[in-house]
């Protein structure tokens, strides 16, 4: 168990376990991870140390939204937090052109330029393409 025992006043303290396995699969070469959900944004590092009885990596964060850990107390645990794999900006970036040139050509070969409704559609499947290709 990590406890807030190195600190002399209560701090506003939580940690996220991981399983070993799946922190090899998160910082394997080209991979990239944001949290989705569980850990807020400005939330900041404070350690990273290794729980004895579950035998996982343990990331203790500091958040003020957190509730206060007393010294020596155990720091609770963020249940269930969620993370995405994002792709590697080149290869977003590569998708997004690919999907605007298609939404271009489709949308030309179709003469959706040449009406208001048409060119409101060509946007609608543009900003759809583009929103497919940055996920």
């Amino acid at each position: 168990m990590i406890s807030n025992r190195g600190d002399r006043v209560a701090r506003r303290l939580k940690r996220i376990q991981f399983r070993p396995e799946a922190l090899l699969k998160m910082f394997a070469p080209g991979k990239s991870f944001t949290c989705v959900s569980g850990i807020p944004e400005g939330a900041k590092f404070v350690g990273l140390g290794t729980d004895v009885e579950t035998n996982n990596w343990v990331i203790c964060v500091e958040h003020e939204s957190f509730p206060l850990v007393d010294p020596g107390v155990v720091i609770p645990i963020i249940e269930d937090p969620v993370f995405r794999s994002i792709r590697p900006l080149e290869e977003r970036l590569k998708a997004f052109r690919e999907a605007h040139e298609l939404a271009d050509v489709k949308n030309q070969a179709n003469g959706l330029w040449s009406n208001r409704e048409g060119y409101r559609s060509a946007l609608v499947k543009l900003m759809e393409a583009t929103e497919a290709a940055i996920q």
